[in-house]
């Protein structure tokens, strides 16, 4: 006995399984190739965010250097296609031969932020801020 579908024709139903399991391998396929660009650009604006954020923290670092009592910080910077900020930040009950710089980066809609800690070091009448640490936020 031939089976016939409703147009008449035969293995209508064994051709439209396996057309629609190619359509759902093809989905999955382009859906896994998707998240895998979106997670790899992912990857790169967080690294550059975080390399716009460093730049920032440079320069703080030698505004510092060059004037140590230099408190300012930096507003919103464009720089290589991102911006940077970097905020003196004020620690309540720490001494004034401490001070934190807080930087954040963006790229692409990624954005990074570091603390970073300096204390003064006073030797022979020269000052210099000394790196205590860092953190990421």
């Amino acid at each position: 006995m031939i089976r016939l579908n409703a147009y008449g024709e035969r293995g209508g139903l064994r051709t439209h399984v396996i057309i629609i399991a190619a359509t759902l391998l093809i989905l999955a396929g382009v859906v896994f190739a998707l998240i895998r660009f979106q997670s790899n650009s992912q990857a790169v604006n967080r690294r550059k965010a975080m390399q716009i954020c460093e730049d920032g923290l440079m320069t703080a670092l030698q505004y510092l250097s060059e004037q140590p009592s230099w408190r300012d910080g930096f507003g919103k910077t464009e720089h290589d296609g991102g911006w940077y900020q970097v905020t003196v930040v004020q620690v309540n009950g720490a001494q004034p031969s401490q001070l934190k710089l807080e930087a954040q980066g963006w790229s692409k809609g990624v954005s990074r932020k570091l603390m970073y800690s300096l204390s003064l070091s006073v030797e022979k009448g020269d000052s210099v801020w000394v790196y205590d640490g860092s953190r990421e936020q």
